[in-house]
């Protein structure tokens, strides 16, 4: 079995596929049946369960050492606030980088330091972060890198370091413009274009799937928000299915391939605010709400566009931490206070951080523990600048998303993951249409 990896956290769009064997049973297959079925629950946790740390390696570079410790604080208090709210069975384990970008250039934020591909319920193959996957307490499990999430963080600016421990654990899309050539909108098709193609069997029916384009476990909820078309709540993944059925593998065949006509119209999307946005399942199996992406940004912004929330539809509420930018002058605090929020950590975040497979801790049935951490936080740290990342200019995130990486409707299951194995395609086609494919 391969995973994708990030060797260099200051070059996080250098990524690679490397080995991760899993452990050897009697007979492939007997490997391929014990991974595929992972049935992720909702089961209450027991009242003595205590949720895993982060562990946090820092290292600090061209930067005083009190604001190292400061900033090792801080990098505490943010773990232990995202491991009050969410369970984890196995420690997170980050390898920090601190460092002023005056002296040592390179790019800031956090992402997976390991993305492992597994088969979902809907035939799907997604790349899922390693600390989703250590977190499904497997009978068996692949090799995991030593790190779980690899931040690096500019100490010449501000960050909340919450916002980017969230993409380390998954928050983040993998549709984008990776065809600098094209003004396309896809998920990873590195695949594609170096004419490989991800095969694994379904243990199910021992059907053959094939993957060239790679979404991330995120996106399995994306949906196109346009009420005045036909293909409102369209599942962008069902249109992943028919970039699959590409034969091709360059960027002109792309272009004259009628399968890759959406990609297009995505792109349009992508810069047309309020058009995209996750689904949120309800109790009864189909989407109650959604969260709006950021698809303001004009001309499209690598890191910033789709992987983060609307930035207007979300500040002042009490799901503001995952905009694209911090406001001037502006503490996390007061971004709390203003929404009306208990934590940093908003309802719908949540939600979304349980539908991709992160079990949630709750004091009760609205209320999240990581508000009461977050009060007693702000009691102890309220005039603490440097613990509570107050911002002096509205400054944007500058993320890595690695870069190498569905039922039609809005009616989904409990999530599923099925392990793979060997590699990708998916096993549905999007329904062939009479009139030329148009999403706008």
């Amino acid at each position: 079995m391969d995973c994708l990896e990030i060797k260099d956290p200051i070059k996080p769009r250098v990524i690679s596929w490397v080995p991760c064997p899993v452990q050897k049973l009697e007979s492939p297959l007997d490997t391929y049946r014990r991974l595929s079925y992972l049935q992720l629950t909702s089961d209450p946790l027991p009242q003595s369960t205590k949720s895993a740390p982060f562990e946090i390696d820092l290292q600090c570079l061209h930067v005083s050492s009190e604001t190292c410790a400061k900033a090792k604080k801080a990098f505490d208090q943010a773990g232990s606030l995202i491991s009050s709210a969410i369970f984890f069975r196995e420690p997170v384990r980050v390898n920090a980088t601190f460092l002023s970008f005056c002296e040592s250039g390179g790019e800031c934020g956090s992402s997976p330091a390991r993305l492992i591909p597994l088969l979902n319920e809907d035939g799907m193959v997604r790349l899922h972060p390693q600390s989703l996957v250590k977190q499904l307490d497997m009978p068996i499990s692949p090799e995991y890198s030593h790190s779980d999430i690899l931040s690096v963080f500019n100490a010449d600016a501000p960050f909340w370091f919450e916002h980017e421990f969230m993409h380390g654990l998954g928050f983040y899309s993998n549709w984008s413009k990776h065809i600098p050539s094209i003004d396309a909108l896809v998920p990873d098709p590195s695949l594609l274009l170096a004419d490989e193609t991800l095969v694994i069997i379904d243990p199910q029916n021992n059907a053959v799937i094939e993957t060239k384009f790679l979404e991330n476990v995120l996106d399995k909820y994306m949906v196109i928000l346009n009420p005045e078309s036909e293909y409102n709540l369209f599942p962008t993944s069902d249109l992943t299915r028919q970039f699959n059925k590409i034969e091709v593998n360059s960027t002109e065949g792309l272009i004259g391939s009628p399968e890759f006509g959406p990609a297009f119209d995505m792109s349009r999307l992508s810069v047309l605010p309020g058009t995209l946005g996750i689904g949120l399942v309800g109790p009864q199996g189909v989407y109650d709400d959604f969260v709006i992406l950021e698809t303001s940004l004009v001309p499209f912004q690598r890191g910033s566009s789709i992987s983060h929330v609307d930035y207007n539809s979300y500040t002042d509420t009490p799901d503001f931490l995952m905009r694209y930018m911090q406001d001037r002058g502006v503490t996390m605090t007061d971004m709390v206070l203003k929404g009306g929020g208990d934590s940093p950590l908003g309802p719908k975040l949540l939600r979304i951080m349980e539908q991709i497979g992160y079990t949630i801790i709750k004091t009760n049935e609205t209320e999240s523990s990581a508000a009461g951490d977050f009060r007693r936080m702000v009691n102890s740290l309220q005039h603490n600048a440097h613990a509570t990342q107050s911002s002096t200019t509205a400054k944007p995130y500058l993320h890595s998303t690695p870069h190498s990486h569905s039922s039609t409707g809005s009616r989904f299951a409990e999530p599923t993951f099925l392990m793979v194995i060997i590699g990708s395609l998916c096993l549905g086609i999007l329904l062939y249409l009479e009139k030329p494919f148009s999403l706008l």
